[in-house]
């Protein structure tokens, strides 16, 4: 006997046989003639003849279950959909599911709101193996498991989750989903998908697609659409999801219309046999906001997916009480259906408390059993208001005449306190602790006196970053030699590892590493007697885990600006340390900013780029190639001629790693120690900050005030100068541009250069003697030579004099320059397009990618193109998001860009690029404000748009794609995906 697979059974049970079409209509039961007037429902069809009431044929729906169809013209006749059948679009369609006895009942019809997503299914597995292929035989497993409801209220399908490897390789397994869609006229859909794991989709037995994407990063709303045509009726669809390897798998998965937003008339049901009532679809964004006497918690029920065909009034039943015990009615009632998921609609409910506790809120939305949630609130009584009066008293720390960054960090002091509290922060102590300080420094200020001052120890800081606009943290240690006014004091920046908090980092660099919970907010909170170095110690945030790439970095130096801003500071014994991905920031800073750093202590970081595997084993472009040589760090060692390096690596860890710069600082002869650990791995931080001792080295080191030997290398136009030296325009922007000048007070100044154009010489700092010659690359330069600067420009292959800084307009330059990240060292404001219905919606998902986009903490402020005014327009940097079509703003910037678009072509660079997937990236300088950029991604069509968000970490000036970039997501090359062009502008961005 032929063994029983599991499959086909599995199929069968969920969908029955294949259909293409649905079945007839039937069961329409016509009632007595009666003329009606149309309906706002269905208007009168643009054929219909002068004078006549309808078109012949025209049919229409006046409620769910009755519909009317034309009679010559004249009069609408009134029909009821019979038993099986509801009215949908143009009339009565069946309900029956074609190969099978399956009728979907009329009130298990569900309907797109919100975003539309198909959240709703019925699920069976897990399943064993992977995916059966069309003609393979899958192996007999026995009866399959019984089918459940999958219910996803957020909008994304969960279907897998993590596997725990440890164990060894777990073999592949796949669940079966099913749903049905049900179509009230003909039409073609674009099924938008965004998945991970390997997902196979099915529609009336086609198959519509069969991808494979990983889960990190995760997946990105529509990056996948494929046309479907629908005719009237039922239509099965099947998501089949494997899982390949242990990450978690799931889906985005909604039906769009070509023209934009949701499909008419598709409605959709799970298979009968396990189902998602609305309540089960139902999210609700729950609030919490302190206040004296309690709580006002704020609740905004919406269906962001599939709900109820036609919405009702929503009841609503709140219950306070313990976490475990009887509750007591707080309040209940009906929300509007019209204020569901509406921005000004929900749900208000003030919850007074009588004295400090603990309750629970318990939230039924819907009918019981309904859709409940569950909300601690804990108030902390005369504390909490303690609080909000802090709280209250905004705009006296703002009228107060402290500084920019006291009144900051005050403000983040306080608004992370009233953040703890409506979090229901269990921590009092912390809190407690918070208060009491908050209050002190704001009655200081009060006395108009300064906030700060003679507080020793931990301090809690933050400034506004120009970059998103938002408070960004940071720690700071006040040693007790500091005096307002008093002796420079060195200054240590520690930068933490992957996913530490920055008193994570103060507290490793100190030598008070907590023995666990390094992600721990307790350590982050509650540290030891941290012990006085003598030195200021700052820990930045760097915008979470930028690390050493532009926003981390630029965190780091506006927290040093911050701290010099504040206290005295000995400018030459400013110095850097890290571990782990802190220890890559503490090996790239020096060598970006040499005449900042007097020495810098990296532990097992990670500055062998090339050597990532991710780098390693992907093929490169010819400007990848090019990118990768100017983000290698050890490219840039010759900078660190005057920073020392004091390298820990672990010798179970890799070493070779930090071993690449130590190997680069010995060939030059430039001062560094190599200490390689041998018994440990990755955690060397316990070894080398034991006892202050790195701290102590890093003290003793102080840069030289005017070096006699500047070696300068860079391949990048932000980083332009080293002590007296600085770069103004290269050669070539290909190579690494190189200058190495000396002095001394009786021969004077000797440079060579490579790949320079021009460059300027701060004679200010030289003390040269009367007399004293400049010579560059073998040819005098024409004296005298003052106390000022000397600005050198190539000519004819020999540089001259000129008198002043030479312009750089029009060309690139140190701030604007490109590539496509260099827009992360600018404020940038995202602006999407609304001119174009069938492309709002991805202009807008594109534009939330790149305002919060990877693992970083920054959140750019979006616009739509309507809400910009002009200043904006010009003031800062702009991320522009859909084609001059349909956003406005493009389409007045593009006689000045380098694309022109049309319908479904676009030319760049003289070349016309056609496809409705064809899409273009680029950075170029703002028309009307030459100190910031425009950054361009568009499409020809929305398609194009979407593929944007697929660009890998390291980017060139300028990319054009089509679809076949959405193969990966993330990373730092191309990798699999495929770009049409790529490259950089010319220096005069040509």
């Amino acid at each position: 006997m032929r063994p029983r697979h599991l499959f086909p059974l599995v199929l069968a049970a969920l969908t029955g046989a294949p259909a293409c079409r649905p079945p007839a209509e039937h069961g329409v039961e016509q009632r007595s003639p009666a003329r009606t007037e149309p309906s706002a429902r269905a208007p009168l069809a643009p054929d219909a003849a002068p004078g006549a009431v309808c078109s012949p044929g025209e049919a229409r729906c006046t409620s769910d279950d009755v519909s009317q169809v034309c009679q010559a013209g004249e009069r609408w006749v009134e029909e009821r959909c019979g038993e099986g059948s509801t009215c949908l679009g143009q009339g009565c369609v069946s309900l029956r599911v074609e190969g099978g006895p399956t009728v979907l009942a009329p009130d298990a019809l569900l309907a797109p709101h919100g975003d539309g997503w198909l959240d709703a299914w019925t699920a069976t597995g897990p399943l064993p193996g992977p995916l059966p292929e069309v003609d393979a035989a899958p192996p007999d497993a026995g009866a399959p498991p019984a089918p459940r409801p999958l219910c996803a209220k957020d909008g994304y399908v969960e279907v897998h989750d993590k596997a725990d490897s440890k164990r060894g390789p777990k073999p592949p397994t796949h669940f079966v989903l099913s749903g049905h869609l049900v179509a009230g006229r003909a039409q073609k859909v674009l099924l938008a998908a965004g998945i991970a794991g390997r997902v196979r989709v099915s529609v009336g037995g086609k198959r519509v697609f069969d991808a494979t994407r990983e889960a990190d990063p995760e997946p990105f709303r529509d990056e996948m659409r494929f046309p479907l045509e629908l005719e009237r009726g039922v239509h099965r669809i099947v998501v089949e999801v494997e899982q390949p390897n242990p990450a978690p798998t799931g889906f985005w998965l909604r039906a769009r219309a070509p023209s934009g937003g949701p499909p008419p008339d598709l409605l959709f049901a799970t298979a009968p046999e396990a189902t998602c009532t609305p309540a089960h679809l139902l999210r609700a964004e729950i609030q919490r906001t302190p206040v004296p006497t309690g709580f006002d918690v704020s609740v905004r029920p919406a269906w962001i997916g599939l709900g109820p065909r036609n919405p009702l009034d929503l009841p609503y039943r709140a219950e306070l009480g313990p976490e475990k015990g009887p509750a007591r009615l707080l309040a209940e009632g009906l929300l509007p259906a019209a204020s569901l998921g509406a921005p000004e609609g929900g749900l208000s409910l003030p919850v007074p408390f009588e004295k400090a506790g603990t309750t629970e809120l318990r939230l039924r939305l819907g009918p019981a059993p309904g859709s409940e949630s569950k909300v601690s609130l804990v108030h902390r009584g005369s504390l909490q208001k303690r609080a909000l009066d802090l709280s209250a008293k905004r705009e006296t720390i703002e009228a107060s005449s402290a500084t920019r960054g006291e009144k900051d960090s005050l403000i983040a002091h306080i608004d992370g306190l009233v953040e703890n509290l409506a979090q229901g922060d269990r921590d009092i102590s912390w809190i407690k602790r918070q208060t009491a300080e908050a209050e002190a420094l704001v009655a200081t200020l009060e006395k108009d006196e300064k906030p700060y001052d003679g507080r020793y120890g931990v301090q809690r800081r933050a400034y506004r970053s120009p970059l998103d606009g938002r408070l960004q943290p940071y720690v700071l240690f006040v040693p007790r030699a500091y005096r307002p006014g008093g002796k420079p004091l060195p200054l240590v920046v520690a930068s933490h590892g992957l996913g530490n908090r920055p008193e994570i980092a103060l507290r490793v660099v100190v030598g008070e590493a907590p023995e666990a919970g390094f992600n721990g907010l307790f350590e982050a909170r509650h540290f030891p007697g941290l012990p006085d170095l003598g030195a200021f110690i700052v820990a930045p945030w760097q915008f979470g885990n930028a690390g050493q790439r532009h926003l981390g970095e630029d965190d780091v130096l506006r927290v040093i600006a911050e701290v010099r801003a504040h206290f005295p500071i000995d400018e030459r014994r400013i110095s850097l340390t890290g571990y782990s991905l802190g220890g890559t920031v503490a090996f790239y800073l020096p060598l970006h900013y040499p005449d900042l750093f007097s020495a810098s202590a990296p532990l097992c970081g990670y500055p062998n780029l090339l050597g990532w595997e991710s780098i390693r084993k992907a093929p490169h472009t010819p400007w990848e190639d090019v990118l990768l040589a100017k983000r290698y760090i050890v490219n840039w060692a010759e900078n660190g001629q005057h920073v020392p390096l004091f390298i820990v690596h672990g010798g179970k860890d890799d070493p070779t790693r930090s071993q690449l710069v130590a190997n680069r600082y010995r060939s030059l002869g430039y001062p560094h120690k190599f200490d390689v650990q041998e018994d440990l791995d990755h955690n060397v931080w316990d070894y080398a900050y034991e006892d202050g001792d790195m701290i102590g080295w890093l003290k003793s080191h102080r840069r030289p005030k005017a070096p006699d030997r500047v070696r300068f290398v860079t391949g990048e136009w932000r980083y332009d100068r080293a002590h007296w030296v600085r770069l103004l325009g290269m050669e070539v922007e290909d190579k690494f541009a190189e200058i190495d000048a000396r002095h001394s007070k009786a021969e004077g100044v000797t440079v060579k250069t490579r790949n320079v154009e021009s460059f300027a010489l701060d004679l200010t700092q030289l003390s040269l003697r009367d007399g004293a010659t400049v010579t560059v690359d073998g040819a005098a330069i024409e004296g005298p030579f003052g106390a000022a600067t000397l600005w050198l420009v190539k000519k004819d292959g020999t540089f001259v004099r000129v008198p002043e800084e030479p312009s750089r307009k029009g060309r690139k330059r140190a701030g604007v320059s490109g590539p496509l990240d260099d827009i992360d060292r600018h404020g940038r404001l995202v602006v999407y397009g609304t001119q174009d219905p069938a492309q709002i919606e991805a202009n807008r998902l594109v534009a939330e990618h790149f305002a919060s986009f990877d693992t970083f903490a920054a959140r750019f402020p979006v616009k739509s193109d309507v809400e910009i005014e002009g200043a904006e327009m010009d003031q800062r940097s702009l991320v522009l998001i859909g084609n001059p079509r349909s956003n406005r703003v493009t389409a007045l910037f593009e006689s000045a860009l380098p694309v022109r678009f049309e319908p479904s072509a676009l030319t760049f660079r003289g070349k016309r690029h056609e496809g409705e997937d064809v899409g273009i990236s680029f950075i170029h300088p703002h028309p009307k404000n030459p100190d910031e950029y425009i950054v361009l991604h568009a499409g020809t069509t929305s398609a194009g748009t979407l593929a944007s968000r697929h660009l890998p970490r390291f980017a060139p000036d300028f990319i054009v794609y089509d679809g076949r970039l959405t193969v990966q997501r993330g990373g730092h090359l191309l990798d699999q995906r495929v770009a049409r062009d790529g490259g950089f502008f010319g220096i005069d961005w040509n």
